[in-house]
């Protein structure tokens, strides 16, 4: 009797350990699956027009260009978004508030800023902005991308963004007030670092 008892204790205890690994195997596949479709679909994410931009950019300001890509990618999706203005008047391929790009000196507020004096280096240069001709045409344009990158990397070199991971996360605040944002960019720039060395 008793010995019936353990053997049928012992089945149940080999099914229960079976389905368990059973379990625990098919969950290991199906997710290292997805995972490592994850990577495969993100590595062939970034646009290849634009990996020597985020590269030369980043080398000229001493910042990753891995981030440089990561903020493109989470503020207009490579530029692919409908709009290139956002509800809070940012502009351009990578988001900028019309006074952050040509200076919080300038006289007036973000719907002031001309177009003229939106592009123009001298008084980019006068009022203390971020914006950067970065392909060499004479202007600085928000909506040009190349600009927009270089202005980026301008922005986070003078934040103090490539000093170490606690002034990284303060510059990527800064660039847009959300830790889900700061999440998100971190998130992209450490895959985009592992996959595209």
């Amino acid at each position: 009797m008793i010995g019936e008892l353990l053997m049928t204790l012992m089945k149940r205890v080999v099914r229960a350990f079976g389905f368990l690994l059973f379990t625990v195997v098919f969950v290991t596949l199906l997710f290292g699956s997805f995972w490592q479709s994850q990577a495969i679909k993100i590595k062939g994410h970034i646009p290849k027009q634009y990996i020597e931009t985020y590269k030369a950019a980043g080398k000229e300001y001493n910042i990753d260009w891995q981030l440089l890509a990561a903020v493109h990618r989470v503020e207009t999706n490579f530029s692919r978004s409908k709009s290139m203005v956002s509800n809070a008047g940012a502009i351009g391929p990578m988001q900028f508030l019309p006074l952050t790009w040509v200076g919080w000196n300038y006289p007036g507020k973000n719907n002031e800023v001309t177009e003229k004096d939106l592009t123009d280096v001298k008084i980019i240069a006068k009022y203390g902005g971020y914006g950067v001709d970065g392909d060499g045409d004479g202007i600085a344009d928000p909506m040009n991308a190349v600009d927009a990158i270089y202005s980026t990397a301008n922005y986070l070199n003078k934040t103090k963004a490539s000093i170490d991971r606690k002034h990284l996360k303060k510059a990527i605040f800064d660039y847009n007030h959300s830790d889900i944002y700061v999440r998100d960019i971190l998130y992209y720039q450490d895959i985009y670092k592992e996959l595209y060395k």
